[in-house]
């Protein structure tokens, strides 16, 4: 191991080669020669080597040095401090109201656009007019487009390309018996939530809940009327026999859950 000294931390390396063809020596930093002066550099390197260790100024830590504090605590070095950006999956994702689409077609620029799906789960393309894309995924989409410009004789072997250019928000709502009652905004590129982790985002039961008879308030398509169902909490948590749950609902946009109170 070969340790160099950075004022109040070490740079510890596993080899001479890790520590730099400039850097040799205990707590030593050599400085390059210049061209003809060897001699007056191997007589500093001797009287350095016998001095003092010399702080080495750098302005930057090299990717392979592990520092650590004086009492020998190893410190992670991180090339940046800023986070990866993930980009949310859309495989699975499936088209709703209000998402912005960007459709393009190979060699057929005229053809291209980019909008908002309308509330009814439409778009309006060139030559194929109104199409219905809401519930679809982005793979279904393309396929569906595709089949609609051979079907119209518009043209003969399309290739579409579709992409979410803006997720719309999709908020559900959770009231009653919960730690913190209010309206939740599901995560992004998600099209439902499970209702345990709904439970969740709202901070889960009071001592209170009567989890046996949590109601979900959802519209129904496509009148609109709504339709209230009874989910008891114990079936989707638990299950006597295999020790797991074996009962999954899912809560979708615009549901309305609430937790009423136990009497007893």
């Amino acid at each position: 191991m070969i340790v160099l000294n950075m004022g109040e931390k070490k740079l510890l390396y596993n080899n001479w080669e890790s520590a730099g063809s400039y850097q040799k020596g205990l707590g030593v930093t050599i400085v390059p020669p210049r061209i003809g002066d060897f001699g007056t550099f191997k007589a500093l390197l001797s009287a350095l080597c016998i001095s003092l260790p010399v702080i080495m100024h750098a302005t930057q830590t090299p990717s392979d040095a592990i520092p650590f504090t004086g009492d020998g605590t190893l410190e992670p070095v991180t090339e940046s401090s800023q986070e990866p950006i993930v980009e949310p999956p859309t495989e699975n994702y499936l088209l709703a109201p209000f998402d912005k689409v960007a459709i393009r077609v190979f060699d057929e620029p005229e053809l291209d656009s980019a909008q908002r799906i309308t509330s009814r789960g439409e778009i309006t393309l060139p030559l194929l007019g109104t199409v219905k894309v809401a519930g679809l995924s982005i793979e279904q989409t393309k396929d569906n487009l595709e089949r609609l410009y051979v079907e119209q004789k518009f043209l003969r072997q399309p290739a579409v390309f579709v992409a979410i250019e803006e997720f719309s928000p999709k908020r559900i709502t959770i009231l009653g018996e919960i730690g913190s009652p209010s309206s939740f905004e599901l995560p992004i590129g998600a099209n439902y939530v499970e209702i345990e982790a709904a439970i969740a985002m709202a901070g889960g039961f009071t001592d209170l809940a009567r989890k046996s008879s949590v109601r979900v308030t959802r519209k129904s398509e496509p009148d609109g009327r709504e339709k209230v169902e009874e989910v008891d909490m114990d079936d989707v948590l638990f299950d006597d026999e295999e020790g797991f749950a074996t009962t999954r609902y899912r809560i979708y946009p615009g549901d309305i859950l609430y937790v009423p109170r136990r009497f007893f």
